[in-house]
């Protein structure tokens, strides 16, 4: 296994070496990071056709509203769990689901990839019941942002044997892999495996929990090119 080779945000772009690595680490504090490093990495027709773009959901692209920044949950999960008190349950679900592009050029970005051939897909550790996949499709559609476009030929389908009674069963759908509490690595090398069709030869992961970038990593870069970001714009404890 080659060396894992570390880079940081001031890392001179120029200076990526030019034989691609095994496996790449880059640090972006914005999408302008994000955009420079892709170039570097995608710099040919043949590397557009041959690459899968992945992306995290929570404080890369959406995030919660800052109105609500400051709210502190604590207060109101105690008295739902304590009372059953409605009144907090409510307040729980306005601040949770009150969401906003972590950056606002995030789904022009998205479709321009898109436009150029290039497979993009959500890799998100979230629940896989039915009304938790809709609740992250809609709030991406209507943010401008859509995976379903390139993946309308694959079914929905679960992914691994893997259940959680409170997170569910990791499953694909609508462009989106999610993957419950399982490892994320673990999803997206059993989603490969279950779609030869797909011939990719490299991966760009853009997330902002380090853990979940090696974890991929370890997971494909046996077989792949494996490039990914650590995206840090969002402050921790922001969301």
């Amino acid at each position: 296994m080659r060396k894992l080779l570390l880079m940081s945000a001031a890392f001179c772009l120029a200076s990526v070496v030019r034989e691609e690595c095994a496996a790449c680490y880059y640090a972006a504090h914005s999408l302008y990071d994000v955009r420079g490093y892709f170039e570097q990495i995608v710099d040919s027709k043949d590397k557009e056709r041959n690459t899968l773009v992945l992306f995290d959901g929570d404080n890369v692209i959406l995030r919660r509203n800052r109105h609500y920044s400051n709210v502190n949950l604590d207060e109101y999960v105690e008295l739902y769990r304590d009372k059953n008190d409605p009144d907090s349950s409510a307040k729980i679900n306005k601040v949770l689901n009150n969401k906003e592009l972590v950056d606002p050029e995030w789904p022009d970005y998205i479709k321009g990839l898109q436009d150029r051939g290039i497979k993009v897909m959500l890799l998100s550790a979230y629940k896989t019941d039915a009304a938790a996949a809709c609740e992250r499709y809609n709030e991406l559609q209507s943010s401008g942002i859509d995976f379903y476009a390139q993946w309308k030929d694959v079914a929905a389908h679960y992914v691994t044997d893997h259940s959680d009674e409170v997170w569910g069963r990791p499953m694909f759908w609508a462009g989106m892999l999610l993957t419950g509490n399982c490892p994320k690595g673990v999803v997206l090398s059993e989603f490969l495996k279950a779609h030869p069709e797909y011939k990719f030869k490299r991966i760009i992961f853009i997330d902002d929990h380090d853990p979940n970038l090696k974890n991929v990593g370890n997971a494909v870069q046996n077989n792949l090119y494996y490039h990914c970001i650590l995206y840090n714009q969002v402050e921790k404890g922001d969301f």
